[in-house]
């Protein structure tokens, strides 16, 4: 008997539109649908959110890099002419020790 049942509410499941929209009314398959809308909606704008802050971070990563190559030449430059003097000194220290 309850096979039966079963067996006729599965047909009218498959075969009766009205019936089958009844049945996902009873179960609350509106308000999943909503939720699930709902669910999309907050991911993409997670999404939005994160990919703004990603662009932002990346928009200071370059300038960091960019200051990052301005102090690498600023202590090249440096180290030149410190070499610079030392061989100066070198220079001056031997002209002394000859004289």
């Amino acid at each position: 008997m309850a096979s039966d049942l079963k067996k006729e509410l599965l047909e009218l499941l498959e075969r009766d539109r009205e019936f089958r929209l009844s049945v996902a009314g009873l179960l609350g398959y509106k308000e999943i649908l909503e939720e699930l809308k709902r669910l999309r909606e907050d991911m993409h704008r997670g999404f939005e959110e994160h990919s703004r802050r990603f662009d932002e971070n990346d928009r200071k990563f370059n300038e960091i890099l960019e200051r990052l190559d301005r102090h690498e030449a600023h202590l090249t430059e440096h180290d030149r002419k410190f070499n610079e003097i030392l061989e100066r000194l070198e220079s001056m220290q031997e002209y002394e020790r000859e004289a």
